[in-house]
């Protein structure tokens, strides 16, 4: 896949950008244009997000499972979800390996970034640096979006890119990432 993309890239193919944020945005039909994306995916419209921390289970495989690092993740992974939110972004090991065995997609909101400031930003940021790098690593596919709840949280395109150049994705990575996995993702 990585291939294709770069291939498309060289040939000076315009990339379709997509990201995923909440209802409460209230997006319009010409936003994802301002901000240069093709799609902006809604929760619960587009995807379905489930909180597992409580043993509950993802119902459909076209799903998000998000919770902390730990054995129910694990076990949506196995199970075959489409792709993982890691709620306290703890670098796990072998929920690392069971994300990368099941070509699950690990999802990482950009927006958190935008909701701490001083020390908590940089916590964060460090956290999600190493699921970046341990992601790289295992060549798990990184869906790099806003999941924002408000229109003040959404970025561009653009934006998106940087910010996940910022958590340790190189510009081609981040690229690939907010166009063919975030596709994937928002299902279109």
């Amino acid at each position: 896949m990585f291939s294709e993309w770069k291939q498309k890239l060289n040939r000076g193919v315009a990339l379709a950008y997509y990201d995923l944020v909440f209802g409460s945005c209230d997006i319009d039909s010409e936003l994802p244009g301002r901000l240069g994306f093709k799609k902006i995916g809604i929760v619960d419209e587009d995807i379905q997000v489930v909180d597992v921390s409580g043993g509950k289970k993802a119902n459909s495989t076209d799903a998000i499972a998000v919770g902390p690092a730990g054995a129910a993740l694990i076990g949506e992974a196995s199970r075959g979800v489409k792709s993982i939110l890691i709620k306290d972004y703890s670098l796990d090991n072998s929920l690392v390996a069971a994300i990368a065995e099941n070509n699950t997609i690990l999802v990482m909101p950009v927006s958190d970034l935008m909701k701490v400031s001083g020390i908590k930003r940089s916590r964060l940021m460090f956290k999600m640096q190493r699921l970046v790098e341990s992601a790289k690593k295992h060549k798990i596919q990184v869906a790099f979006v806003t999941m924002a709840d408000s229109r003040g949280n959404m970025c561009s395109y653009m934006q998106l890119i940087e910010l996940s150049k910022l958590i340790g994705a190189d510009g081609d990575y981040a690229r690939r990432s907010v166009s063919e996995t975030n596709r994937v993702l928002v299902n279109d």
